[in-house]
């Protein structure tokens, strides 16, 4: 195959000119280049983005069996032990205890209590629950 030596000048000044078109779009729309961050920095970002799931049954029900990652926290106390648990009111929770009506009535104290994300799970004690 004889290629037209009169065709090189332009494939040059295509291949040019995309390569330049890339480079000033990227640039002038601001397109951020690749940042590495630091490990606290990546941690700090997990730990105010991590759903906290409330077991709120008795701690005999607790200990007999939970979710695994679940902390106790009894509806009749959680008043009072939510702060040193979740002291950011923005972060997500995640009630449950056995039928639902403890983790709605969790649900209505901690939203007086300024809490801004909690959701109730209702039954969440099924089989998959571990001990």
């Amino acid at each position: 195959m004889k290629i037209n030596r009169n065709i090189i000048p332009y494939i040059v000044l295509t291949l040019g000119l995309t390569v330049l078109f890339l480079y000033v779009k990227y640039e002038w729309l601001g397109v951020p280049p690749v940042e590495q961050t630091n490990e606290k920095e990546s941690m700090d970002t997990n730990e105010k983005s991590r759903v906290v799931l409330i077991d709120v049954r008795t701690e005999q029900e607790y200990a007999a069996k939970h979710r695994p990652g679940a902390i106790n926290l009894p509806v009749n106390v959680i008043d009072k032990l939510i702060e040193a648990e979740v002291p950011d009111k923005n972060t997500p929770i995640v009630l449950y205890c056995r039928s639902g009506r403890r983790a709605a009535e969790a649900k209505n104290i901690l939203e007086l209590l300024g809490y801004k994300h909690v959701e109730n799970a209702h039954d969440w004690t099924d089989n998959s629950a571990s001990k």
